[in-house]
């Protein structure tokens, strides 16, 4: 008589199970009601272990929830990763719905925030699947940053909406928050924008965005933030900030050359391929931190009061004699104190507002001016730097910037700067800081 799988011992069938790919074991439970009685049991062994052969353990990285849904959330990750990937039981598979594709995105990135703090030793399963699922997509044909399958030969379509409306949509906006956190680099693909007008130059509309001075308000504290004063982040703005920063970096600046691997790949928070031999921010909004900030600033003083916001013409973006002066600066920041009484920190009591002073640093490392700021948490759970610097007269810069990928993260904050005194002319343009030690 010829012996069956269900013929050893329940014991050996389950540690069977658990080694083989999740997709096998679930095309397993179809086989007979016995293997799907035993796949599905209220007993989480055989799908905790096939989640930990992907992913990092929950358990280290500070997740409260217990008993944890190793099943459920394990079958929405793979579930995400097959709309990215366009695929089903390994087949092509169209007519997805739009709501399902930003579904996905999301588990992505919440695939990418639940990994643990960032190491330079140690490597991130979740990391290695978030970046396995966003390079598939591509290999495939399948942009991941064009969902709404707008696709033009091997070009990849940053999902700015123009003209600018005062509420974003909420796809666009999470296609733009997937690109400021995977780093796009502009060396491997041709970028271009998907916009409805003709022009489709990713350094003139990024511009346009940035130096839209209708933007920078007190709604929007002078930075990258909505306009309707909630202060959540505007992910467009953010994407436009990185991408001018970094191709002017990238063109102009060769002297922060063994820093520009913050740019590409960049990546997501805490990811030990982000910031190769390079320590993480330490930025713990639970207690003093000291920090050593190298920062990018990217300032046109006379360009962007030229700039027609009405018509959101960009004729002056494409102008060959439109330069952007590119300065690299170095900070030195200390801790001075929490405040647990600020509305900012009433949201989340765990990370107060942190208050925190240094100077400015000549390139030989002397003292040239004052700064001081905050940091504290936006309603949106994103890292928010208050930074102004000041001459010997007073005030002379605000700073506004966001940490991309959150709090622990090495990729950086990326933001805007203006007059400290508002409502005087401009000058106002973009920044990025990063950790140099």
């Amino acid at each position: 008589m010829s012996r069956s799988f269900l013929t050893l011992p329940p014991e050996v069938v389950e540690q069977t199970l658990c080694n083989v790919r999740p997709m096998d074991v679930a095309a397993v439970s179809c086989t007979c009601k016995a293997l799907f009685k035993l796949i599905y049991q209220n007993d989480s062994h055989i799908w905790r272990n096939l989640f930990l052969q992907l992913f990092d353990d929950p358990r280290r990285s500070g997740d409260k929830r217990l008993p944890y849904d190793w099943r459920g959330e394990l079958q929405r990750r793979m579930r995400a990763r097959n709309i990215i990937l366009g695929q089903r039981n390994g087949q092509s598979i169209r007519g997805t719905s739009a709501h399902k594709h930003f579904s996905a995105i999301e588990t992505i990135i919440r695939v990418a925030f639940s990994t643990g703090d960032f190491q330079t030793q140690l490597m991130s399963r979740s990391m290695d699947w978030v970046e396995d699922v966003m390079k598939n997509a591509h290999g495939a044909g399948y942009p991941l940053l064009s969902m709404m399958g707008t696709k033009t030969d091997d070009k990849l379509l940053i999902p700015f909406e123009y003209p600018i409306s005062t509420s974003p949509s909420e796809p666009t906006s999470l296609r733009a928050r997937l690109c400021v956190y995977s780093g796009l680099s502009y060396e491997d693909k041709e970028v271009i924008l998907a916009s409805p007008l003709n022009d489709n130059n990713l350094r003139v509309r990024s511009r346009a965005l940035v130096y839209d001075l209708d933007r920078y308000n007190q709604a929007s504290h002078w930075g990258p933030l909505s306009w309707d004063g909630r202060r959540t982040v505007d992910w467009q703005l953010l994407l436009a900030i990185v991408l001018v920063i970094s191709l002017n970096v990238h063109d102009h600046v060769s002297y922060v050359e063994p820093c520009l691997h913050v740019f590409h790949p960049v990546g997501f928070p805490h990811h030990a391929l982000t910031l190769p031999q390079v320590s993480r921010v330490e930025i713990r909004l639970t207690g003093p931190v000291s920090l050593g900030i190298g920062v990018v600033w990217c300032p046109s003083a006379t360009i962007a009061p030229q700039v027609d916001t009405a018509s959101r013409s960009t004729a002056i973006f494409q102008d060959a004699d439109f330069v952007e002066g590119v300065h690299v600066l170095l900070l030195h920041l200390e801790f001075v104190g929490a405040d647990l009484d600020a509305p900012e920190s009433k949201l989340f009591p765990d990370r107060p507002l942190l208050h925190f002073s240094g100077s400015t640093l000549s390139e030989k490392g002397h003292a040239q001016g004052k700064v001081s700021g905050h940091v504290c948490m936006t309603p949106d759970r994103e890292v928010q730097w208050t930074l102004q610097t000041d001459a010997d007269d007073g005030p002379l810069w605000s700073s506004v910037g966001i940490q991309i990928g959150g709090v622990g993260s090495a990729m950086g904050v990326a933001g805007i700067w203006t007059r400290a005194i508002h409502g005087m002319e401009p000058p106002t343009g973009p920044f990025w800081t990063w950790r140099l030690d």
